[in-house]
């Protein structure tokens, strides 16, 4: 490197091309600039979730089936069934007695294949694979479930199986464990201090640990939706600790069911634009440059 003298700067450090180099604070600022997209990506940072919600036909004897997902923005227009979003037709229809849930990555739904009790799982990439019953893996219940036994996930590798007739749950670490029967830990409902029997009306879903139940009039046909109770952990769930509860004037059947959703995060992917294309900017304004410098 040599040093020289000019009008722009005394002693500026000029490249063997003849090009000015950037100086250590640019360099800061471009490395920051870089940076902070690479760190907000790597993090896994997540925006708060939206919401799926099953519309029921309901048969005049109860029970009913699935036929199409509705989407909600935010909770609280979940609860008044507002602001919704894109509808998904489901076809085939699934029946009520189906367990519908979502774990962070994959979604699933139960089935009756035997006939007499829940036998099967499948899995899918996408709620809207499920709708459409395409591209899903098949696994098969080491055990069978009764029809009205729920199944959830909290989206942090666990796993649930409500028992409806008692105040019952059983916690998986894992898939596998789930269709296995493996390693569940059991757990009791309790509200108040007293045991508490969350019937098959009640409605369980999660996301990242935050855990989400429905309050109901009821359980027999004709039964609706009355709340959504939140919980900040399973822990809080097992004893009816919630952190917050909306109120829901939908009348939506208890047969309904609920998922809560990741939404994309194309701002995160945008801010690793934003700082990668300043960069090729500035290299090819310096590149112009030292072509200057050279003629």
């Amino acid at each position: 490197m040599i040093s020289v003298d000019s009008q722009a700067g005394i002693g500026k450090q000029m490249s063997p091309q003849g090009g000015r180099r950037p100086s250590i604070g640019r360099k800061l600022a471009i490395i920051a600039v870089l940076a902070v997209p690479v760190v907000i990506l790597g993090s896994g940072a997540h925006a708060a979730p939206f919401f799926l919600r099953t519309n029921t036909n309901v048969s005049q004897g109860g029970g009913g089936t699935y036929t199409s997902f509705e989407q909600y923005t935010t909770l609280s227009d979940l609860a008044s069934d507002t602001s919704t979003g894109i509808t998904t037709n489901i076809s085939p229809v699934i029946n009520s007695y189906q367990s519908i849930f979502f774990d962070g990555a994959s979604y699933y739904k139960t089935m009756s294949e035997g006939g007499g009790s829940v036998d099967t799982i499948f899995r899918y990439d996408s709620y809207q694979d499920l709708a459409t019953n395409t591209s899903g893996t098949r696994f098969a219940f080491s055990q069978v479930w009764g029809f009205s036994d729920a199944f959830f996930a909290d989206g942090l590798g666990n796993y649930y199986v409500n028992d409806s007739t008692a105040s019952n749950v059983t916690q998986y670490p894992s898939f596998t464990d789930l269709v296995n029967d493996t390693n569940g830990l059991d757990g009791s409902y309790t509200s108040g201090g007293s045991p508490i029997t969350w019937g098959a009306d009640n409605r369980f879903f999660a996301y990242e640990g935050t855990f989400y139940r429905t309050n109901t009039n009821g359980s027999t046909p004709g039964s609706i939706v009355t709340d959504f109770v939140t919980y900040s952990s399973y822990a809080n769930l097992l004893v009816d600790s919630p952190s917050g509860t909306i109120s829901s004037g939908a009348a939506y059947p208890v047969e309904d069911q609920f998922i809560a959703v990741p939404v994309p995060e194309p701002s995160a992917w945008a801010l690793g634009v934003c700082g990668v294309v300043p960069y090729f900017c500035w290299a090819a304004r310096r590149s112009r440059q030292r072509q200057l410098t050279k003629r």
